[in-house]
């Protein structure tokens, strides 16, 4: 595995781009070649509706579901999407319009784009103002067939100053390890049919403030089937995810080689978390005002419906959390018993 480590306010957090080493996938990133977008027959477009199979709640049921834990305990496993109404973190949608966001900054302020492959490896800097004329050529879409680790997108590179003064009236996700201290957050705009392809990292949320945003997910012990890293999301769901034999047929050979495992007396305590019968992902578009919680570990890719899509993203440092919870108990516990 590779890991980033990002300094967050004195913070040292695994945060966006902890990876698996990914196996040889159906095709490679050679047989993807540019078009002029003007194919108006994709089998998976991202302006129309989309199916939801992630568990969603409304903010009287999230609450009165996490009561106890004060929101969604630490290293929570199942994901999950909240959908609270636009009046959520409000202020900062009003400054980040489209016609508004180049106000928030500087003149000529530069931003630092990076590759929406698997591995965000590239690196780009370029005047916001560019990189948002850019989001409106060809129709403000991402072809299908232009391939990832080519296609520039702002997105984890968004710790200065000037993005912290700008999300610092960011309202935290509620969840028990939602404090500044074990909380790093990162802005991002695309446009219509760009996103960031598989890959995997520690917990966090997903928000939506303006446009609407498609999320795929498979379980941690499901590694996506045949995509290249080097290829888009958009590719993937265009020509695997409406492949319903073929994700099917993949399905199936997993679930066999499982149970010859457990036949086997193979530990099967970490498969708890099933995969969708038919292999298709774990999926749900959020509108603005929605956040997604995606776990530990879980395989996710995103791509973005609307021309201008933006959007936050909380890491959280779940496991550092429990390890200051548990040093502090035990603290508390030996003070007592000195009494």
């Amino acid at each position: 595995m590779a890991g980033k480590i990002v300094h967050w306010n004195g913070l040292s957090t695994w945060c966006c781009w902890i990876l698996l080493v990914y196996t040889a996938s159906s095709s490679t990133a050679s047989d993807v070649s540019a078009d002029d977008n003007t194919n108006n027959n994709w089998k998976w477009r991202p302006e129309v509706p989309h199916p939801c199979t992630i568990q969603r709640m409304n903010v009287d049921e999230y609450r009165e579901t996490f009561e106890e834990t004060n929101g969604i305990p630490v290293m929570y496993p199942h994901p999950l999407v909240l959908r609270t109404g636009r009046e959520r973190n409000d202020p900062l949608r009003q400054v980040t319009t489209e016609d508004k966001i180049l106000s928030a900054f500087p003149p000529g302020f530069n931003v630092t784009l990076s590759s929406s492959n698997s591995f965000s490896q590239h690196r780009r800097t370029i005047p916001l103002a560019q990189y948002l004329e850019e989001l409106r050529e060809n129709d403000g879409t991402t072809s299908p067939t232009q391939l990832s680790n080519t296609s520039w997108y702002l997105f984890g590179e968004t710790f200065s100053d000037d993005w912290k003064k700008l999300l610092t009236s960011y309202q935290l996700p509620p969840c028990q390890s939602c404090q500044h201290e074990y909380s790093a957050l990162s802005f991002g705009i695309g446009n219509r049919g760009s996103g960031v392809q598989w890959h995997i990292h520690g917990p966090g949320f997903g928000e939506a403030l303006h446009g609407r945003k498609h999320w795929i997910l498979y379980p941690p012990h499901y590694q996506p089937p045949f995509f290249h890293p080097d290829q888009s999301t958009r590719n993937w769901m265009e020509y695997i995810y409406t492949n319903t034999t073929k994700l099917a047929n993949h399905y199936s050979d997993y679930y066999n080689n499982q149970q010859q495992q457990q036949q086997l007396g193979s530990n099967d305590d970490e498969k708890i978390y099933p995969v969708l019968d038919n292999g298709l992902p774990y999926e749900c578009t959020l509108e603005p005002g929605d956040l997604i919680y995606f776990p530990d570990r879980w395989h996710h890719a995103t791509l973005n419906c609307n021309p201008y899509t933006a959007f936050v993203s909380t890491f959280t440092s779940d496991h550092l959390y429990l390890q200051d919870y548990k040093r502090v108990k035990r603290s508390s516990s030996t003070f007592g018993s000195e009494l």
